[in-house]
């Protein structure tokens, strides 16, 4: 599966409102280990 980038999040509150409606994955990647990242699909409805 290839993508892009959309956004980059941070910790806390994220203003998501520009994204279009979709199934987006978010990859969470730890600072530390590189290959200990987990990705989860997250869903956009308006």
């Amino acid at each position: 599966m290839t993508g892009r980038a959309v956004m980059s999040l941070g910790l806390g509150t994220n203003d998501v409102s520009r994204l279009a409606p979709g199934l987006y994955f978010v990859r969470e990647q730890p600072k530390l280990n590189y290959h200990e990242q987990t990705t989860r699909a997250v869903a956009i409805v308006k």
